[in-house]
């Protein structure tokens, strides 16, 4: 579905921007080497997707909780904890409403992340043990 390709698009890019940001804190890169067009390469792209699942969302109501949650992935990443968790309690909400077990999963795991409860944290693995999701399951902090 439509969906389903802009939660894959948001995702993708959101992963490529996340081991970019991991190589990076690695070890230094020149500006030379594409540092800095690597990762305003990623983020703009990412924000196009987010913005563009967002106003499906507002089309179809199902796609909300998956655009909240890639949402509060990036508020997350921007460092902003309060609003994320915010949105990922939203993301929640709206993925228990519409039944949609891994995104419900995605939120449990990003509050985790945010205010570090365990219930969050036991309430994410099984969700991602019941979808079977083991990339998830193996990544530290469920790949936040």
């Amino acid at each position: 579905t439509m969906t389903e390709g802009l939660v894959g698009l948001c995702d993708a890019y959101y992963e490529l921007s996340r081991r970019d940001r991991k190589a990076r804190l690695a070890g230094p890169r020149s500006s030379a080497e594409g540092g800095a067009e690597v990762d305003r390469s990623l983020d703009r792209p990412l924000r196009a997707s987010i913005a563009e699942l967002a106003k499906l969302s507002r089309l179809l109501p199902i796609a909300g909780p998956c655009a909240d949650n890639r949402v509060a992935l990036r508020q997350l990443r921007a460092g902003s904890r309060w609003r994320a968790a915010r949105t990922f309690r939203r993301a929640l909400a709206g993925a228990t409403r519409f039944e949609l077990p891994y995104e419900r999963a995605l939120a449990h795991a990003g509050l985790a992340a945010c205010t570090g409860a365990a219930d969050h944290t036991n309430d994410a693995r099984a969700g991602f043990t019941f979808l079977g999701a083991s990339w998830r399951l193996t990544t530290p902090s469920f790949g936040i």
